[in-house]
């Protein structure tokens, strides 16, 4: 019976120290949800002094075709990536970037809970969505 006991309590450590080392390599496959292509949109700093950058996604441009003198509203996804590993990001943050050098477009961007640690490199990636407004 000790013997069974033995074997049983063995087979669900190994089990368990397997489900461990899957769940592990699963998380380490994706490091950061700023794609390899991503454009750098601006970098700052918050007023704690956590270093921040901005980041613009391929797949999340959008082609602007409208007539001039007119207002525009454009969907963007931003991804911030704050260099500290424990921060929360904020529920919105203000956002201001330039369509072309007449247009400027602004508008709250606010945190769609999307959000990923890098403990080792120290920092935070975080994904935010909203509408940007403009007049050309």
């Amino acid at each position: 019976m000790k013997k069974y006991l033995k074997f049983l309590f063995s087979f669900f450590a190994i089990c368990f120290l397997m489900s461990l080392s899957t769940t592990a390599s699963a998380a380490e496959k994706q490091t950061s949800l700023i794609d390899e292509n991503a454009t750098l949109l601006y970098q700052g700093y918050t007023e704690d002094g956590i270093k921040y950058e901005v980041y613009e996604n391929p797949e999340s441009k959008t082609p602007n075709m409208v007539t001039p003198d007119t207002v525009i509203t454009q969907y963007v996804t931003r991804y911030i990536r704050y260099y500290s590993a424990t921060i929360t990001p904020t529920q919105q943050v203000f956002w201001q970037e330039n369509l072309d050098s007449y247009t400027v477009m602004s508008g709250w961007l606010t945190w769609t809970g999307a959000y990923l640690r890098n403990y080792i490199d120290n920092y935070t990636d975080a994904t935010y969505t909203g509408y940007l407004t403009g007049n050309i």
